[in-house]
């Protein structure tokens, strides 16, 4: 008799949880959707990531009107009215993009606007419009884990929520590496240590995940977006009320005309110097070149060297005849 009994009891239970769950299906205990899917560590107990990291979590959704993509982000800043999440830029590249973000808690999605894209890191900021329920994570100061397990939180293939371990494995050229592989759709998620975001996965390879640590996350928030996050609201400018007609006013009175430039007068002689010694003479200069050679002189005439004789006997004998003791004695000039 108790056999028949546990036999009809096995046979009936199908039947009355089907009639409780119409179609086969039981709603989530956790209200409309799924609860995100957590892989546990292999050994220990079964754990969750903190409400605070899968809240801040957020899915990005991204078209340029030919194509459609996703991704992941975490909303690392709260304004009064806008809310600001850190995602990739191969998720958000640019402006000329239509971006729609899906809040943890809220059914239907949100209108993104672009900020702006990091040029050294793959780094993008998207601006939403705050909403009543929404919370944050700050980022953390450093990036070392310090051997502490860390927990990374994404959406693979545009679906549900995921969460999972990561330990750190190792670092590459500008950024991290851990132990454990992402899925399409997740490039933009967390990775969080202690509450704070560390790091950003952009990629993985084999059984690693490529990450952008939170140092290069600091540098790309402070030097684009502060004053615009962090800085004092600039109220805008008030127009100004159109200015009075100027009364009419004396014409103002002529310059003078410009002093003549002061002419400067010479200053009394100053004593003479002492006379410096006397210096030393110095070598003689090189022989200058030799000149050119003349022109040949031409042959004397006899007739004029016979005419030429017999004025200076006639002057010979005029000198003897004033002096009378005058001698001159004049040789005739040999032939050439």
């Amino acid at each position: 008799m108790k056999r028949l009994f546990a036999a009809l009891t096995l046979f009936l239970l199908p039947t009355l949880a089907w009639s409780q769950c119409p179609g086969g299906v039981c709603p989530s205990p956790w209200g409309p959707g799924s609860r995100p899917q957590v892989l546990a560590p292999q050994t220990g107990p079964r754990v969750e990531p903190p409400p605070v990291l899968t809240a801040a979590s957020v899915k990005v959704l991204c078209t340029d009107g030919k194509e459609h993509w996703a991704g992941s982000g975490v909303i690392f800043k709260l304004d009064e009215d806008k809310a600001y999440v850190l995602t990739n830029k191969h998720v958000a590249p640019g402006p000329n993009l239509s971006i729609r973000v899906v809040l943890v808690g809220y059914r239907d999605p949100v209108v993104g606007q672009f900020l702006a894209a990091s040029q050294t890191s793959d780094l993008a900021c998207v601006a939403v419009p705050a909403q009543k329920i929404m919370v944050n994570v700050p980022l953390a100061d450093s990036s070392d884990t310090q051997g502490e397990s860390v927990w990374q939180v994404g959406y693979p293939h545009a679906g549900q929520q995921h969460a999972q371990y990561f330990t750190f494995a190792g670092t590459y050229v500008g950024g991290l590496r851990f132990s454990a592989p992402i899925q399409s759709g997740e490039s933009g998620s967390g990775i969080f240590r202690r509450g704070k975001l560390i790091a950003l996965c952009w990629g993985c390879e084999g059984n690693e995940t490529y990450a952008v640590p939170v140092e290069q996350m600091q540098v790309f928030i402070r030097g684009i977006f502060i004053g615009r996050i962090r800085g004092p609201a600039v109220p805008p400018a008030t127009p100004a009320a159109p200015a009075a007609p100027a009364a009419p006013t004396a014409p103002p009175p002529a310059a003078p005309p410009p002093m003549p430039p002061a002419v400067a007068l010479p200053g009394p002689v100053g004593p003479a110097g002492l006379t410096g010694p006397v210096g030393q003479q110095g070598p003689p200069g090189p022989v200058g070149p030799a000149g050119p050679t003349g022109p040949a002189g031409k042959s004397a005439d006899p007739a004029q060297l016979a005419a030429l004789q017999s004025q200076v006997n006639q002057l010979q004998a005029t000198i003897n005849s004033l002096s009378g003791s005058i001698r001159v004695q004049v040789k005739p000039t040999p032939k050439q």
